[in-house]
């Protein structure tokens, strides 16, 4: 197998602000500068911006949630639930949509899915005789992640400028093909599609790069492990699509 011609000349330190912008010009130098593995503050950093970007959007929003709450609390009257416990589920849905503290255990979840990212990671590129440690994982998964908050952004500008109305879905909202097609499309294919948005397929370029960079294995190779990170992803985006119409 041979090595990639990455040079371990050495770099210039930089902050954690810097490099949180330098990765969206420069993910080169920012994964030389991070090779050692150092990524709870920029996670942090990330996880913050990710609630106050959901926090803003929870206006917008609100119309669709409230339309799948509607849906859910259907699908429990046709399972034969009663009219007591369709209206207890009925205030829990409607607190969880007014209340911002429900974005809690959805902002968690954000750490968690790029800790996953970066596990699958750090698996796959072994497979291709990468040097990285889980640490160093982590640290491509947190950096390449930065560039989704600049296309959440966008999304979010695009809603407040057209309204929530057209909002059906949390597919409606993204810069994917998903958002084009109508609301009686399949949901597993909104989910398939969903997975070629903007900031998913930059994501992935830059767990390419930073594989190279850091784990030390040829071009071809990082990008087939980035490939498998995001078939990954996929696989399960799709699963939970069909979960929730079966």
């Amino acid at each position: 197998m041979t090595t990639p011609d990455v040079t371990a000349a050495p770099v210039k330190p930089a902050s954690v602000w810097e490099d949180c912008i330098d990765i969206f010009y420069a993910p080169t130098t920012v994964y030389e500068r991070r090779r050692n593995g150092r990524w709870a503050l920029p996670l942090l950093i990330y996880t913050l911006l990710t609630a106050v970007m959901m926090f803003a959007a929870r206006p917008m929003m609100a119309p669709m949630l409230e339309k799948q709450a509607a849906t859910q609390i259907e699908k429990m009257r046709e399972g034969g639930m009663t009219g007591a416990q369709l209206e207890n589920a009925s205030k829990v849905t409607r607190a969880m949509i007014d209340s911002p503290y429900a974005l809690i255990p959805i902002v968690l979840f954000v750490p968690l899915g790029i800790f996953i990212s970066a596990l699958l990671l750090w698996i796959f590129s072994k497979l291709f005789g990468s040097t990285q440690s889980l640490g160093q994982s982590m640290t491509i998964a947190t950096f390449a992640n930065f560039p989704r908050l600049v296309i959440g952004i966008i999304s979010l500008g695009i809603l407040y400028a057209t309204g929530s109305a057209g909002i059906s879905s949390q597919y409606s909202a993204g810069l994917s093909p998903a958002s084009l097609l109508p609301d009686d499309t399949s949901v597993i294919v909104l989910a398939m599609l969903s997975r070629l948005e903007l900031g998913v397929i930059w994501a992935t370029i830059l767990l390419g790069i930073g594989t190279y960079v850091i784990g030390r294995v040829s071009k071809q190779s990082a990008a087939l492990v980035a490939l498998l990170v995001w078939l990954c992803a996929t696989l399960f985006a799709v699963g939970s699509a069909f979960m929730q119409t079966s």
